[in-house]
């Protein structure tokens, strides 16, 4: 797909507020990391997982990449996964986000251009950056902001003149902006599972 090769699903969130790990939450039946894994499948033949508790995901089958800097929250899984990679680009997306919409990693995938560090989609007047795609030329300044301390990832993508792409045309692909639905609480897992049975979120 284009010149993203791969797809790495974030994992190695703290799960402060919800009382097991948010991968494993199950909508309809599923756990999340399950949807989220046949939806990658469909587009790419590598599937990553980022993770610093392997051992929670070897059912899966998949590589998985460990942090090689301080855990510092989700740019030190991108830093891993794109030194793995060591070429092109990568589609990330966090573990805890059952509605991901294939149209929207379609647009994502078909808009990133070569030499652009990060295509990000915009929803709700806000960038989205833990659905989109990072480029291995990200690398030196991951690293030297995680080392920094430096770790809000929008003001990050912000420094590294990442490419947003406009909301209007997000919501073509995804008019309620289903796939950047995350579950952080136990109540926002009893909404998304309401949101399950409406038509086409399953």
């Amino acid at each position: 797909m284009s010149s993203v090769q791969a797809a790495v699903i974030l994992a190695g969130g703290e799960n402060s507020r919800y009382p097991k790990l948010k991968a494993f939450i199950e909508i309809d039946g599923q756990t999340i990391i399950e949807r989220t894994v046949a939806l990658l499948r469909e587009h790419f033949a590598l599937v990553l997982v980022s993770t610093n508790r392997p051992e929670a995901y070897f059912r899966l089958g998949l590589p998985m990449i460990g942090d090689l800097l301080p855990s510092r929250g989700p740019m030190c899984g991108m830093h891993a996964a794109l030194r793995y990679l060591g070429a092109g680009s990568a589609l990330f997306v966090a573990c805890d986000m059952p509605f991901v919409q294939p149209e929207v990693i379609e647009l994502l995938c078909s808009s990133h251009r070569e030499g652009v560090p990060a295509t990000i989609p915009v929803f709700h007047g806000r960038p989205q950056p833990l659905l989109g795609v990072y480029s291995v030329a990200l690398l030196p300044l991951l690293e030297e902001a995680v080392l920094s301390d430096r770790v809000q990832l929008r003001r990050f993508l912000d420094d590294a003149g990442a490419v947003y792409l406009p909301e209007d045309e997000v919501k073509k692909m995804d008019a309620q902006g289903l796939s950047f639905v995350n579950i952080n609480t136990v109540a926002d897992h009893a909404e998304a599972v309401a949101r399950s049975l409406d038509a086409g979120t399953s």
